[in-house]
């Protein structure tokens, strides 16, 4: 077997990168038709090659590489106020999220979720009431609260070597993520682009909470049907 056919053979198990499943490349198997051994300069009107002919590994994982006319702006540049991606180039539009938090780094906006009275600090009780608004049990959101404050509260405490006593996070502070899978809890196991990257930003935190206060409120509102249908009213 060649070094063409054994591509062609690992490529077989390759993930789909545009979507996230588990399925065979479409992209880099037609790239390795297309371009054969001279893969090794692909892309061709780059200066520089993504992949390796000798070195199949180079094709399982096929970097991102901007359209020329992709809506995502210098993708390679941080963007201080925006988590943007390819499909959300403007960062998270949903609720005016981009536009309400302009004024804060994309960390910092990750931890607007956690500081409801905008005072900038993180109580541990902020944290508690933050997660136990996405369901989680009492156990769960403790164990949260106890490694999120006991990791995240010393680096952010403003001057000074004393650790806080209260074990408070400093949102101006915090410029430096197993409970993300915990949030988002993929059915088919798999975390989604979009949803990491709304971590990022924080526009995700509240959505959740929102699903989980609906959940909770239809649970209700059947659990009271039932009980009217077995009264008789």
């Amino acid at each position: 077997m060649g070094v063409f056919e054994f591509v062609q053979a690992l490529l077989l198990a390759v993930p789909d990168r545009t979507n996230g499943d588990m399925n065979a490349n479409p992209k880099a198997k037609q790239l390795v038709r297309l371009h054969g051994q001279d893969i090794s300069h692909y892309p061709p009107d780059k200066p520089y090659s993504v992949s390796v002919s000798t070195c199949p590994l180079t094709l399982t994982r096929l970097p991102y590489i901007p359209a020329p006319n992709s809506p995502l702006l210098d993708p390679g540049t941080p963007h201080a106020t925006t988590a943007p991606s390819t499909y959300s180039p403007h960062g998270t539009l949903l609720a005016n999220w981009a536009a309400r938090h302009a004024h804060q780094t994309v960390l910092q906006q990750h931890c607007a979720y956690w500081d409801p009275d905008s005072d900038g600090i993180v109580w541990p009780l902020d944290t508690w009431c933050g997660v136990r608004a996405w369901g989680w049990n009492i156990f769960l959101s403790a164990l949260a609260t106890c490694i999120i404050h006991a990791g995240l509260s010393y680096p952010s405490v403003p001057g000074g070597w004393l650790p806080d006593p209260f074990m408070r996070i400093w949102v101006r502070q915090v410029h430096k993520w197993s409970a993300v899978y915990l949030l988002l809890w993929p059915e088919d196991g798999v975390m989604r682009k979009e949803d990491v990257r709304r971590v990022f930003d924080g526009s995700i935190f509240q959505q959740k909470a929102d699903e989980y206060a609906e959940k909770c409120a239809k649970q209700d509102r059947r659990r009271k049907a039932v009980m009217s249908k077995k009264s008789g009213y």
